[in-house]
């Protein structure tokens, strides 16, 4: 192959022998002249000869022989690095349109084909189908520009299976001029496909949420992500470098102690505090583990996982378990202490029946009544708050549910804070939940006092809070306020309330402001604030279809304007002192209450008003007693939950045997109420009573009864 493409001029050495020897020959006769006459002319003859052998024989060795002997072996090294190469040759000849003269063994394993197969071809027919390349454009400019190239490709082999080639392309010059084209064909499918994935995981590390950094031994930062550049509030030229224990910022495990797990065991995995550039630390989960460097040096890679989100959401949950909690041991509550109201609700109305007589005895009396209910309001909102209980609306007077809370949080109101109030000696009637309001004046008040207390730490200041309640024409009002209320059901409501609230305390900035009524915000220290208060008020605003407004800047205090529009229907509640019981004409009630002190005060009660009692402590002997007196009952009242079977389950029997002719009513220390109106039983719905219910409540399930029997 060597001998086939060497350089014409390799043969100018023959045409230069034939002139030494020519020459040689010449001189030898000039010399040959200069010898006696006397010497014989065939030993001149045979000395010619001789010289000219000679020098032609050491010419010929030194212009032709060794030439060609360093072109076979040339050859022969061709042959074999050809041979032996791990790269496919391939030779083309550019006056023959670019036909394959030379491929070596590599060619054939790459590509099936053997040289017999492909000689006097193209080699562009191992992309034949493949439809036309950006890499063969390059090549088409280097051949006509006789340049070297190098370009990717999609072949085909012999089999039909593709692969990706890279093609190095170069000119073979012989004599200064172009004569052949060598290619080398490497396959990097493989590679490629390497390479692909190494891209897809450089791009997902780099859009990954979570933080992602390499970093030596020392703790020097090779590599960081996008994501650690945007937490950290520095850019990756910043970070390059930099040391990566300085922005580790957790107590309890602190940066050598990290270091010496990393050291012993080669990885570590826990939650920790990092510190940002400029917001300050946040939680995070970090895994670090081992890894090996480009050139085998021991290297560390950080994952980092931002746990402020599910910090947060933790927190909510386990603030909802313990709501639940608190729910569950609120109806636990509820029931055994409204039972215990009820009886003791009791015997205060046959107490206060006994000492009619003594004015000054049954104004305590019902001074400790007002107390019971208070107790039992108490508890309602206490699983209001705690989701067990849905919300008791009825008519109310603001002015006197003001004054109540007026003196309470008079009791709670710190010496070196005054509490300024202001309420409008008027009727104003609302249609609402009062605990609710209540509970929601507590909790502004209650910010109010926490915001001064923050000033007051840091200098000495007289705190004010100012509490204000008074009526107002619904005309004075503005644009804003007026087009809220109008909204609500009292659209002819004339008068709305107006709650303030105002401090001096610290105030609150733009975005505090912002999301001041969002659930679970708080700016109150961990243990101090639930985040619950304000968006508590906000609901009971809605809740009254009103509408709240909020003033504040830092340093200047805070003022909320609650608008809440009057009731316009409202009928203000008499508290009824007469104790006379809906008069009864010897009907039989069955009283089921697994209270003992409640039920001999019912039955008191309910005998001294002219009707018949039968007792039972629970509810399988309520239903024998029923079943024994069924043709002479004409109420029950069960307890809902008793021993054996619960007050439903009786109240389902009896109807499966009396049908609608028996009144039945369920007494509950927990609302139960709600579902079994709802919901029914057997398809009706039995009266309620809740626990502890006032002489006014059960003179209306009596009437009902006696209305039933007339």
């Amino acid at each position: 192959m060597i001998i086939g493409l060497m350089n014409i001029s390799q043969f100018k050495p023959v045409m230069k022998l034939l002139a030494v020897v020519m020459g040689s020959e010449l001189l030898i006769m000039i010399g040959f002249q200069l010898l006696p006459a006397s010497v014989p002319p065939e030993w001149v003859n045979l000395l010619d000869v001789l010289l000219l052998g000679l020098i032609t024989t050491a010419v010929a060795q030194l212009w032709i022989v060794r030439p060609l002997q360093q072109a076979r072996e040339q050859d022969a090294l061709f042959r074999c690095v050809a041979e032996h190469s791990h790269a496919g040759l391939v030779i083309t000849d550019p006056t023959q349109n670019h036909a394959i003269i030379f491929t070596n063994d590599a060619f054939t394993d790459i590509t099936g084909y053997c040289l017999d197969e492909v000689r006097g071809k193209d080699p562009i027919f191992l992309s034949e189908g493949l439809g036309f390349q950006l890499g063969q454009s390059k090549i088409i400019n280097a051949l006509n520009e006789i340049k070297p190239v190098n370009a990717i490709l999609k072949n085909k082999r012999k089999d039909g299976t593709e692969f990706w080639n890279d093609m190095h392309l170069s000119p073979i010059s012989i004599g200064g001029e172009p004569r052949y084209w060598l290619g080398l064909l490497h396959d990097v499918t493989e590679t490629r496909a390497l390479n692909l994935q190494i891209e897809h995981l450089v791009s997902a590390v780099e859009q990954a949420d979570d933080m992602i950094c390499i970093f030596d031994k020392q703790g020097c930062i090779d590599f960081v992500n996008h994501a650690f550049t945007e937490q950290m509030g520095l850019d990756k030229e910043q970070l390059k470098g930099a040391l990566i224990w300085h922005y580790w910022s957790d107590e309890a495990w602190s940066a050598e102690r990290v270091q010496n797990v990393l050291k012993e065991y080669g990885q570590w995995s826990g939650r920790n505090q990092w510190s940002r550039d400029k917001q300050g630390p946040y939680a995070a989960m970090t895994t670090i583990s081992m890894v090996e460097g480009d050139d085998g040096e021991q290297m560390y890679l950080a994952v980092i996982r931002d746990m402020t989100e599910s910090i947060e959401m933790e927190t909510k949950l386990a603030h909802a378990h313990k709501m639940e909690a608190v729910g569950t041991l609120a109806g636990g509550i509820a029931h055994d202490f409204n039972n215990m109201l009820a009886a003791m609700m009791g015997n205060l109305y046959l107490l206060k029946k006994n000492m009619l007589e003594n004015d000054n005895a049954v104004r305590r009396i019902e001074a400790i009544e007002e107390q019971g209910y208070r107790g039992a309001d108490l508890i309602r909102q206490m699983l209001v708050f705690a989701r067990k209980q849905t919300l008791d609306r009825h008519d109310f007077d603001l002015q006197i549910l003001g004054k109540e809370t007026v003196k309470l949080l008079q009791t709670r109101t710190p010496e070196n804070i005054s509490l300024h109030t202001d309420i409008d000696p008027v009727k104003m009637m609302l249609h609402g939940d009062p605990s609710l309001l209540q509970s929601s004046l507590f909790n502004l008040v209650n910010n109010a006092i926490q915001a001064i207390e923050e000033v007051q730490e840091q200098t000495e200041c007289s705190g004010i809070v100012n509490l204000s309640i008074y009526a107002v024409d619904m005309e004075s009002l503005s644009p804003e306020v007026k087009v809220a209320l109008a909204a609500s059901d009292n659209e002819a409501a004339e008068q709305c309330v107006h709650i303030s609230v105002s401090d001096n305390g610290s105030g609150m900035d733009e975005n505090t402001r912002e999301r001041i009524f969002e659930p679970y915000f708080t700016t109150k220290v961990q243990g101090k604030g639930t985040g619950l208060g304000m968006s508590m008020v906000m609901g009971c605003v809605e809740i009254h279809n009103g509408w709240i407004g909020l003033t504040s800047a830092p340093g200047k205090g805070s003022s909320f304007d609650i608008y809440l529009p009057m009731s316009c229907t409202a009928v203000e509640s008499v508290v009824s002192h007469d104790i006379e019981m809906h008069p009864g004409h010897g009907e039989l009630i069955l009283l089921a209450d697994d209270n003992t002190t409640l039920c001999e005060s019912m039955r008191e009660m309910l005998e001294d008003a002219g009707y018949q009692v039968l007792i039972a402590y629970d509810g399988e002997q309520a239903l024998q007693l029923y079943m024994e007196q069924k043709d002479r009952v004409k109420m029950v009242i069960l307890d809902c939950v008793m021993p054996k079977l619960g007050g439903a389950e009786v109240a389902e029997t009896i109807w499966l045997y009396s049908g609608d002719s028996v009144k039945v009513v369920l007494m509950t220390g927990y609302d139960l109420g709600d579902s079994l109106t709802q919901k029914g039983i057997s398809g009706r719905r039995p009266l309620v009573l809740h626990k502890p219910w006032n002489m006014e409540q059960l003179n209306g399930v009596l009437k009902s009864m006696c209305e039933a029997v007339d």
